[in-house]
């Protein structure tokens, strides 16, 4: 029961809070801004859960933005920097990100 009603209010606050809609924004406005870092090749997904994609390999790139405190993850494939952000991301943070995105993989 308990976590029943756990499921409910969270879908209560994702609809009441305007996430969904949230989503669709920012997911707009991160894959414009990611158009301005050239390493990334290409953007896999959809919503919030992206892959992406460089030329080369990934993971130097997700250790030099953890040194940024921003936690990404790896993937299967080496060349792919998967995100997963909160529904609460706002453009304040897709700035954050691109900004350091685009110091660790230069110019």
């Amino acid at each position: 029961m308990i976590a029943m009603v756990a499921v409910t209010a969270t879908l209560e606050a994702i609809e009441n809070d305007g996430m969904l809609a949230n989503v669709r924004e920012i997911e707009e406005y991160l894959r414009q801004r990611l158009k301005e870092v050239e390493q990334v090749v290409n953007v896999h997904g959809r919503g919030f859960l992206l892959g992406l994609e460089f030329v080369d390999k990934a993971k130097p790139i997700h250790e030099g933005l953890l040194e940024k405190k921003i936690i990404t993850g790896t993937s299967s494939d080496p060349q792919v920097l998967r995100l997963l952000p909160p529904l609460c991301l706002g453009r304040e943070e897709v700035d954050l990100f691109v900004d350091a995105l685009s110091h660790v993989v230069g110019p």
